[in-house]
Parts: structure tokens; C-alpha cells; sequence
């Protein structure tokens, strides 16, 4: 047989592939993925009020800010990191951005406040449960985000599992404010980070394997 009739006999049955295909599972990631962290921290922790008072809190928004920003640039990166041959340049400055701003604010909060409360802004009263809860609260979207990422064609697994694993982190971390009451920027940006980065790390090791070709 020749390769031009291999190539007809395999094609024979090809059906069209949706180009958003990749698009619309991320998205449906996300929602349920959100709802889930969300539902996770309120069922194990239960769900924080916000009143006026609180609301009315500018951390409380550069908190959520700060999720919505991580969410965002990892969102970018799995897209990228999911398909072959597209440009990965730039894209470690974006990922490091929203982190740099927080830690720079903590750094600012922390030379600005008495020496005796610089330990309280570091350590709030949930700094050792919070990485691990942040963890836990992503775990459902982890996997989903690992699921698709395995679905896609990544040439880096590495790199795509960390990807899916900063997404899973960042979504977590934002459902894990509707319990959380920690809003000092010390505080968001040493232990909300080391949540984050604990499925981010644990996607790269995954990644190795479960995406590799």
C-alpha cells in the first residue's frame, strides 16, 4: 500500500475537530471548579458574611484582585502550554506579576506598621492551616484542569501540569476567601502563595508523567 493511500485510508472517517473545543472545557473548568472550591470552604469551614463595613475594606477587594489576577495569567499559560507551537514568550513575567505586586504591598505594609504588629500581619491567626486548606479547596479543579491538559497536545508537561496545578491554585485560593478573614497583604503574600504553590508544584511532578506523549 502506498503512503498516499494510507494517508486516504485513515482520513476516510475523519470528522471536523471544534476549534473552541479546548476553550469551552477550560470554561466549564472554571465554573464548576469555582463552585466547588467555593462549596468546599463553606461546607468544611463555613461561609463568611460581608457586611458594609467589610465591603467597604480596599483589601478585601486587592484580595480578590489578587485570585482573579493569578486565575487570569494561568488561564493564559494552560492555553498556551495545551497547544503545540504556540509562543510561550513573555509569559513568565505576566505569571509573576501579580505576585511581585502583592509581595512588594506586603513589604510596604510591613515597613510601615510598629515593629510589634509586624509578626501579627505576617502570621495573622490562620497562617499554618491556610496553605494546606487552599490545597484541599482546589483539589476538585486540579484534577479537572489536569484532565483537559491531558486531553490537549502539551510539548512541556512540566510546565502545562504547573500550568493546570497555578490555575487549580489561584481558583482555590479565591474560594477560600469566602471563609478566610486574614486581609493583611503579608499574610496573602507569603501563605496565600505557598497554597497556590503547592498544587503548582504537584502539577509539574504529575505533569511529567500524565502528559508526557
Amino acid at each position: 500500500m502506498k503512503t498516499e493511500q494510507l494517508m486516504d485510508l485513515l482520513a476516510a472517517d475523519a470528522s471536523p475537530v471544534d476549534p473552541s473545543a479546548h476553550d469551552k472545557r477550560m470554561g466549564l473548568t472554571f465554573a464548576v471548579g469555582t463552585a466547588a472550591a467555593a462549596l468546599i470552604a463553606g461546607q468544611a469551614w463555613g461561609w463568611r458574611t460581608f457586611d458594609a463595613q467589610d465591603l467597604a475594606t480596599a483589601m478585601l477587594w486587592l484580595r480578590w484582585a489578587f485570585c482573579l489576577a493569578v486565575i487570569a495569567v494561568a488561564w493564559q499559560a494552560v492555553d498556551r502550554l495545551a497547544r503545540p507551537g504556540r509562543s510561550v514568550q513573555g509569559l513568565v513575567p505576566r505569571v509573576a506579576l501579580p505576585f511581585g505586586l502583592m509581595m512588594m504591598l506586603g513589604l510596604a505594609q510591613i515597613l510601615a506598621a510598629d515593629p510589634q504588629d509586624r509578626l501579627d500581619l505576617l502570621m495573622g491567626s490562620t497562617a499554618l492551616e491556610c496553605p494546606g486548606n487552599i490545597a484541599m479547596v482546589s483539589s476538585p479543579v486540579f484534577l479537572a484542569s489536569l484532565w483537559v491538559m491531558a486531553r490537549m497536545a502539551p510539548t512541556r508537561p512540566a510546565w502545562a501540569g504547573a500550568a493546570a496545578g497555578l490555575l487549580a491554585g489561584g481558583i482555590g485560593a479565591l474560594g477560600y476567601t469566602f471563609h478566610c478573614t486574614e486581609l493583611a497583604a503579608p499574610f496573602l503574600s507569603i501563605w496565600y502563595v505557598l497554597g497556590m504553590a503547592i498544587p503548582t508544584v504537584l502539577g509539574a511532578l504529575i505533569g511529567t508523567r500524565l502528559l508526557r506523549w
